[in-house]
């Protein structure tokens, strides 16, 4: 099934229920729309169960007791390959619900100045909006560095502060330009930079060394140069 298709079937979903601040549960057939959506926008879900997450605020560097919600409006979480709570893939879902409802209303001006502040966007609107967040969603395609397995990926998303839609966050994309400290080696999960001379990048925390043309610009780039050497 397509993206859109996918798309088209979760707004239809979520406008089909008017207060989901009340829905408890829902049909399995209705669920199964849920998980679909969150395995096209390239999470490694495994299930979607009812239940509700919370977060831990962190001080000075250290987890709290003092939690904030994790989903908010949509009362199912996602789940993930070893059964664990996925927190960022069920705010992601609380998100996207958020989103469909929030765009399918409008806002009056109470103040009498004007009639409406904010128009309610059309279905086919709201489903290319939703389209457009599950294309951005997709995780970063790792690059191959070596023969021996080291591979590159991009550094784990954080939620965006001070954001209505604080899970619809950005990933790495082939036009980016490749700066240090963007992605991550994954044997180790040390950051990655590039030499001052840019003719090699290096793990900075096992320090493994990969050499690199110096006019390599963009991740796409840097695909590209990997897929020709280890041809």
């Amino acid at each position: 099934m397509g993206i859109k298709s996918i798309a088209k079937q979760f707004v239809n979903l979520v406008l089909k229920y008017k207060n989901w601040d009340e829905v408890k549960t829902l049909p399995a057939s209705e669920v199964e729309v849920f998980f679909k959506i969150v395995k096209a926008a390239g999470f490694k879900s495994k299930a979607i169960v009812q239940g509700k997450l919370v977060g831990h605020y962190y001080r000075l560097g250290k987890s709290t007791d003092e939690t904030y919600p994790i989903n908010i409006l949509c009362p199912f979480k996602v789940v993930g390959q070893e059964d664990e709570d996925l927190d960022f893939a069920t705010g992601w879902l609380d998100c996207a619900v958020f989103r469909v409802v929030y765009d399918a209303s409008h806002e009056e001006d109470r103040s009498g100045i004007f009639d409406i502040i904010r128009e309610a966007k059309t279905r086919d609107q709201i489903i290319e909006t939703i389209v457009t967040e599950i294309k951005q969603s997709v995780p970063f395609k790792p690059i191959q560095l070596t023969r021996e397995g080291d591979i590159l990926c991009e550094r784990p998303p954080r939620k965006l502060s001070l954001a209505d839609f604080e899970y619809f966050v950005e990933h790495l994309r082939d036009d980016r330009q490749f700066k240090n400290f963007t992605s991550i080696h994954e044997h180790c999960n040390g950051l990655i930079a590039r030499t001052e001379t840019h003719d090699a990048i290096i793990c900075c925390k096992c320090h493994v060394q990969v050499p690199i043309p110096k006019d390599i610009k963009t991740y796409g780039d840097l695909r590209r140069n990997r897929v020709r050497k280890l041809a």
